[in-house]
């Protein structure tokens, strides 16, 4: 039986530590994400969703949308929430009125489809056939915007993003 070549042997090791050191790093990051959002009662009762903001200075919020779980960046910019065409498609999200958008990055053309959004963590708020801009050329994460935001009580202070039903 014949031995590999050194080099094969030493490129493999090497592709395996950074696929290791890659999975360590996502786990990681999931991990943190985790550990941001928080859900407690305040003193009258009501539930609170408590977000850390992260270090690129955003709120993210994992959401169910047509039951899969994707991570949401807060906008409260954004008149209405909003996801790539790309996810969309992952989603079978149609594509059903085709409309142009006034964004942060310029005037778009997209479209307008139905989804089901659900907040869980404590919150468990369900939106049904929410109308969410579909972008082509939106990159990043989903958008969270005002929306759905707009029916909740947001408030911001030392870092910490609170969500509550109003």
């Amino acid at each position: 039986m014949k031995e590999f070549p050194a080099t094969l042997k030493y490129v493999t090791v090497w592709l395996v530590l950074g696929t290791l050191v890659f999975l360590g790093y996502r786990w990681y990051e999931v991990q943190q994400q985790r550990e941001r959002i928080s859900f407690l009662k305040d003193s009258s009762g009501a539930g609170v969703l408590h977000i850390k903001r992260a270090a690129d200075s955003h709120y993210y919020l994992p959401l169910q949308i047509n039951g899969q779980e994707i991570v949401f960046m807060i906008d409260t910019g954004a008149t209405r929430s909003a996801i790539s065409r790309e996810l969309a498609q992952k989603l079978r999200i149609e594509e059903e009125l085709r409309q142009t958008f006034n964004t942060a990055n310029g005037i778009v053309q997209g479209a307008l489809g139905k989804a089901t959004l659900v907040i869980p963590h404590g919150l468990d708020m369900q939106f049904e056939n929410l109308r969410i801009a579909i972008l082509p050329n939106l990159s990043g994460e989903p958008l969270l915007g005002m929306d759905v935001l707009g029916q909740l009580r947001v408030t911001q202070n030392a870092g910490i993003l609170k969500l509550q039903a109003q």
